[in-house]
């Protein structure tokens, strides 16, 4: 008889977590670049020649400078575009599973990872989020200074 062990990836207090629970957010699962560490909160857009994610830019013309959402999860992709995710803050190691720490969070790559297309976020959780991000992604700013972003 054989056992078959699964493993179950929980990030929990890893994931970007929206502001006010109450708001409706919405994350969809998205294909990467290959060889890059993206970051929990980070603004993403989607290259257009391969239609795969990664970090935004505003002054980019290959399709990243068109947000679309944030990175739920901090992660590095592999030379294919497959997802490894990272414990911890601060720089990874593009194209490995590597942190700074040098431990990896698993060992098994995703095919894909997930980005709030919509959501209200507390805006010391979101990098790369600048103005043009802001407008695209028809954001407002609440109250208490969290965006609501209404998506593209």
């Amino acid at each position: 008889m054989s056992i078959t062990i699964l493993e179950k990836f929980e990030p929990g207090y890893m994931e970007l977590q929206p502001s006010k629970p109450s708001y409706p957010a919405r994350k969809v699962p998205v294909m990467w670049l290959p060889n890059i560490f993206i970051q929990r909160g980070q603004t993403i857009g989607q290259q257009t020649s391969t239609s795969k994610f990664g970090a935004y830019a505003s002054g980019n013309s290959d399709g990243t400078q068109t947000p679309k959402g944030f990175s739920a999860y901090s992660f590095n992709t592999d030379a294919n575009g497959l997802v490894y995710y990272v414990m911890g803050s601060g720089s990874g190691v593009s194209g490995s599973a590597i942190n700074p720490i040098g431990a990896t969070y698993r060992a098994t790559p995703n095919q894909t990872s997930a980005i709030f297309i919509c959501g209200c976020f507390n805006q010391n959780d979101l990098i790369g989020f600048d103005s043009n991000a802001q407008t695209i992604l028809k954001s407002i700013t609440m109250p208490d200074g969290d965006y609501m972003i209404a998506g593209s």
